[in-house]
Formats: structure tokens, C-alpha cells, sequence
């Protein structure tokens, strides 16, 4: 078995949930970071691109996609898979809302 955890990046302005899910994650031996904003996930990207990424595309200072996706330079995290919340805030198992 494989003694690294899996790296997790959880991009979201909603500070409850972004908590909420980063200790829920971290419980189940994932390494987690996490950014509040498009310009600290872009960041936290660039530093360390991660496995997988939780982004929420509405944050309060733009599109979560170019934390995802870089059409110019490198491509910090653009091949981890992302996961979209609903609009109802929450995310419900069997909702798998992938954004490519």
C-alpha cells in the first residue's frame, strides 16, 4: 500500500465548508490545502499541483476555472479531476458533477 497520502487542494470562499470538508478529508488520510480565493488557489496550485481539486467555480473574486485550467504557461493542477458543487451548497453522494 502506498504510505503517501493522496494531496487534495479544496478551493472555496464558504469558510464553513471549506473547513468542514478539509477535516473530513484529512480523517480519511488525505494531505489538504486549501484557498479561499481564485488568486490562492492559483497560488497553492503553482506551489504544489495536487492529485485532486474541490473548486467552486462562483467565489467572490471570480471564476474558480483558471485555478483548473491554465491556457497559457503551466498547467498547475489541469489534470487533477474537480468536482462541482451544486447550487444547492452542498455536495450529495452520486452527484458527480466533473467540470473539464
Amino acid at each position: 500500500m502506498n504510505d503517501k497520502a493522496k494531496s487534495l487542494l479544496i478551493v472555496d470562499d464558504d469558510t464553513v465548508y471549506r473547513q468542514r470538508l478539509a477535516q473530513a478529508m484529512e480523517k480519511r488520510g488525505w494531505a489538504v490545502r486549501q484557498a479561499e480565493s481564485v488568486a490562492s488557489g492559483i497560488a497553492a496550485a503553482k506551489a504544489e499541483a495536487p492529485e485532486f481539486a474541490v473548486v467552486d467555480l462562483r467565489l467572490n473574486d471570480g471564476s474558480g476555472r483558471p485555478v483548473g485550467r491554465r491556457r497559457h504557461g503551466n498547467s498547475h493542477c489541469a489534470r487533477a479531476p474537480r468536482v462541482r458543487r451544486p447550487e444547492g451548497r452542498g455536495v450529495s453522494p452520486g452527484s458527480d458533477q466533473r467540470s473539464n
